[in-house]
């Protein structure tokens, strides 16, 4: 019952994130131009390094970002139909670690973007309505490096982890 309050209150912070500083691709054409220059602009500064991890359901992945390695990819491919949070936590009170993720449907190369929620945790949780097959990067940084302009290097350097775990979800 915790988790889902827990989860429930994280949920609406990260919609209340996303309202403030999440960019979230859309079929509308005046938006499209807009959100691929940033896309650009995001990419330029450093591409991310593969993991060569494709995460499963409820497993955590432990790892650093480093200079020079300030975004890494995962990899996520749905074997059922449901929802599923996309989960990053670095250490909270990190000086330039926050939590940040990008998820990318490849099918619909579409993406959401979301920064940390409670940097008394320092956790950023993504809820997705996952499909059956459909595969997703997820994109995990902080908000240090989305913050970067002019080429510099990335602050970034510290610990996190990183998860897909399957949401209940229930509409009354």
């Amino acid at each position: 019952m915790l988790r889902s309050l827990i989860r429930t209150a994280t949920l609406g912070l990260v919609v209340s994130a996303c309202a403030f500083g999440c960019g979230v691709d859309t079929e509308d054409d005046d938006n499209d131009s807009a959100e691929d220059a940033v896309r650009t602009d995001q990419d330029s500064l450093d591409r991310p390094t593969d993991t060569k991890i494709n995460l499963e359901p409820g497993l955590w992945h432990d790892n650093k970002l480093v200079p020079g390695e300030g975004w890494h990819v995962y990899h996520f491919t749905a074997k059922t139909d449901g929802y599923v949070a996309f989960q990053m936590q670095a250490p909270p009170g990190h000086p330039n670690l926050w939590s940040y993720l990008r998820i990318v449907d490849k099918a619909n190369n579409s993406q959401i973007w979301a920064g940390v929620g409670n940097k008394k945790t320092n956790l950023c949780d993504v809820i997705v309505n996952a499909e059956a097959g459909k595969s997703y990067d997820v994109i995990v940084t902080s908000q240090e490096n989305s913050l970067l302009v002019g080429n510099q290097r990335q602050q970034t350097d510290g610990p996190y982890t990183v998860a897909v775990s399957p949401v209940d979800v229930v509409f009354p």
